[in-house]
């Protein structure tokens, strides 16, 4: 066969795999399940605290940068400030809630994976004023020579 025809081949086989019906996902391995069970495990660790108005006990999930590490509700908060903002913040409330409605694991690599929750979130403040609502939470969690750390994560309100 000439040059010419291998390219033509080639060609009309790339074509033909372009338009080929998609195949099912791989079946995950147990590394993925494994992953994703430290992964929720994390995510259920940062809620508990949460919940509790204790950001300092996720400090050790936050890397200490001058890098955006969380965006809550549009407000970046960098790695060295994330227990000071959010102590500030927890400060005037008497009472949280934050609870996964449900999540999706995404294993970006075999020490990474990002997590996707749908939360119910409540607060009471110190003066009796209740919130509620729902919110959507995406984090990334590595694992790094310094263990588990939750990279970057962003919160925003869901719109109902």
């Amino acid at each position: 066969m000439t040059s010419k025809t291998l390219t033509l081949l080639a060609l009309a086989g790339s074509a033909l795999l372009a338009f080929a019906p998609a195949q099912a996902a791989p079946t995950r391995n147990h590394g993925d399940a494994a992953l994703e069970r430290t992964v929720v495990a994390l995510a259920n660790e940062f809620a508990r605290n949460a919940t509790a108005l204790h950001p300092e006990r996720n400090a050790h999930l936050i890397p200490d940068t001058q890098k955006v590490v969380y965006v809550s509700n549009g407000v970046p908060i960098r790695g060295h400030q994330y227990v000071k903002q959010l102590t500030s913040a927890y400060a005037a409330r008497r009472s949280a809630s934050l609870h996964w409605d449900k999540w999706e694991v995404t294993p970006v690599g075999k020490d990474a994976a990002v997590f996707t929750g749908w939360s119910t979130m409540s607060e009471e403040t110190h003066h009796g004023v209740k919130k509620r609502g729902h919110y959507i939470f995406t984090a990334v969690f590595a694992k790094t020579a310094a263990g588990w750390k939750r990279v970057i994560a962003q919160k925003s309100p869901l719109v109902e």
